[in-house]
């Protein structure tokens, strides 16, 4: 992936992570420490661009309706609530 396509992946994921938490306060914290670690921690070429379309997908299916996406995701984000202490 060049520079470019990392970029645009990090801002995908990240406002389809915000979307999904709903902006709530604790949970988006996480979810901005997670992806952050996340893409400093790997090179451009380690991200495979199918992973992350799914992601992203994942993501939306849990912003959209209260299903199984959604209560994943909470249970994620309040595990990083507990991993991390209070925010």
């Amino acid at each position: 992936m060049s520079q470019l396509d990392v970029i645009h992946a990090y801002r995908h994921l990240l406002r389809s992570g915000l979307r999904a938490v709903q902006f709530s306060k604790p949970a988006r914290f996480v979810v901005q420490q997670r992806v952050r670690e996340a893409f400093e921690k790997g090179t451009p070429d380690a991200y495979d661009a199918e992973a992350i379309r799914r992601t992203i997908w994942f993501l939306k299916a849990a912003a959209e309706e209260r299903g199984l996406e959604h209560k994943i995701v909470k249970n994620l984000s309040s595990e990083g609530i507990d991993e991390e202490g209070e925010l």
